[in-house]
C-alpha cells in the first residue's frame, strides 16, 4: 500500500463558495487515488453538493458565522472568525496534511494557524500590486505550500520573491446532463426557441462591463445578430438596457439547473473578462472544454495560456472582431461543435502529485 494512504489529511473549503463546488468536487475525486479517507470542513450545509464517500469525517461551520456585506474590513474580521472557530474545534496536529481550498490571507495570517497548509490559490494573487495585500499574501506563503493554476502564475510570484509553489490543474468538471433540456426549467426559456443561434455571456461577476456595455449598444452587432436571427443572451447587471429583441439581459439569480439548461441549449458560450482578470483561472472555460461547447474568450493572458487547447481562434479584441469570430463559428458549427479542443486530457486534476 501507497504510504501516503495512511496518512491522515484534512481538506478545508472556510469560504464555501458555490462557484467552488465544481473544483472541490474534482479535487476531492483526484484525492482519493491517494488517500483512502480525507476529513472535511465545510460551511454547514455545502457538502451536500460534494461527491465524498460516506462514513467520513466532516466538521462543519456554523452558518451563522457566514454574512454577506461588502465591507472588506467587516467581511475580513468575520472570515477570521471562521478560521478561529476552525482552529478550536478541530486539532489541527494530527494531520499529516491540510489542504485549504480557499482562503484570504489577512483573515488566516491574523488566526496564528501555525500548522504547514497546503493553500490553493484562486484569486488571491490578481491584487499582490496592492502593498498590504502583498506584504501580507507573503507572510502566510513563506511557511506553507502555495498552488497555482499555471505555470507563468508561479513565474510572477518568484519574480516577487514567493517560493514554495507547485504548479496543478484545475481539472474538467464531469459533463453536465442533457436531460436537464427536457426537465421543466425549460418552460421559463420558451422565447428561446425564436432564434436559430443562441450566445449566452455567462459570468456576471468576472465580466467586462465596460465591453458588455458596447455589447449592448452597437448599432452594427445589433443589425448582425437581427440578420443571422441570434439571441444574444447576458447575464449580470449592466447600466446600458437594449431595445433590440435580439439582446436578452439576465439581472436575476439563476438556479443551478437554470444555468445549466441555458449553458447546454447555447450554441456559443462568450466568455468576456477586463484585461485585470489576472493571474486566475476560468470554471465557465473548464465546463465549455468538459462539455464540448463552442467559446470565444476576450484576449488577455489569464485565457491566452489556453490557446494550444483550441482547434479554431477563439481570441477577440473588438466588437467587429467578435462579429467576425461568430460568424466564423456558426459557418463552420456542424463541423466543430463535436470536435473544438485538442488534448484535454492534460488538463485533467493532478493535486495528487504533489504528495
Amino acid at each position: 500500500m501507497n504510504i501516503n494512504k495512511e496518512k491522515k489529511i484534512l481538506y478545508i473549503d472556510p469560504l464555501s463558495l458555490s462557484g467552488h463546488i465544481n473544483f472541490n468536487n474534482i479535487q476531492i475525486k483526484s484525492l482519493y487515488k491517494v488517500f483512502d479517507s480525507i476529513d472535511f470542513t465545510f460551511r454547514e450545509g455545502y457538502e451536500k453538493n460534494l461527491s465524498i464517500k460516506e462514513n467520513e469525517t466532516i466538521f462543519l461551520i456554523p452558518e451563522k458565522l457566514y454574512k454577506s456585506t461588502n465591507n472588506k474590513i467587516v467581511n475580513r474580521i468575520n472570515l477570521l472568525k471562521i478560521f478561529l472557530y476552525i482552529k478550536k474545534r478541530i486539532n489541527l496536529s494530527i494531520y499529516d496534511f491540510i489542504i485549504l481550498s480557499s482562503y484570504e490571507e489577512i483573515s488566516l495570517y491574523f488566526s496564528f494557524i501555525k500548522y504547514p497548509l497546503i493553500l490553493v490559490n484562486h484569486n488571491n494573487i490578481a491584487d499582490l500590486n496592492n502593498p498590504i495585500k502583498r506584504f501580507f499574501f507573503k507572510k502566510v506563503a513563506k511557511n506553507n505550500t502555495n498552488l497555482v493554476f499555471g505555470h507563468y502564475i508561479k513565474d510572477y510570484l518568484i519574480r516577487i520573491g514567493v517560493q514554495n509553489i507547485e504548479v496543478i490543474n484545475h481539472g474538467l468538471p464531469i459533463p453536465i446532463d442533457n436531460k436537464i433540456l427536457k426537465r421543466s426549467v425549460s418552460n421559463q426559456f420558451g422565447y428561446t426557441e425564436n432564434f436559430k443561434w443562441i450566445i449566452f455571456s455567462a459570468s456576471s461577476s468576472s465580466s467586462d462591463k465596460d465591453f458588455i456595455d458596447k455589447i449592448i449598444s452597437n448599432e452594427s452587432l445589433q443589425s448582425y445578430l437581427n440578420k443571422k436571427n441570434i439571441l444574444f443572451i447576458l447575464k449580470g447587471k449592466y447600466t446600458n438596457h437594449s431595445q433590440s429583441n435580439n439582446i436578452r439581459i439576465i439581472d436575476d439569480y439563476l438556479a443551478n439547473e437554470e444555468y445549466q439548461y441555458l449553458f447546454l441549449r447555447s450554441n456559443i458560450i462568450l466568455i468576456c473578462y477586463p484585461s485585470s482578470f489576472k493571474y486566475r483561472v476560468s470554471g465557465i472555460l473548464f465546463e465549455c472544454m468538459a462539455n464540448n461547447k463552442l467559446c470565444l474568450l476576450s484576449d488577455i493572458e489569464a485565457l491566452g495560456v489556453y490557446e494550444r487547447y483550441f482547434k479554431y481562434d477563439p481570441y477577440y479584441k473588438t466588437i467587429d472582431d467578435l462579429v467576425n469570430k461568430i460568424d466564423f463559428l456558426i459557418n463552420n458549427y456542424e463541423e466543430l461543435k463535436e470536435n473544438s479542443y485538442l488534448n484535454l486530457s492534460k488538463l485533467n486534476s493532478n493535486i495528487e502529485s504533489i504528495f
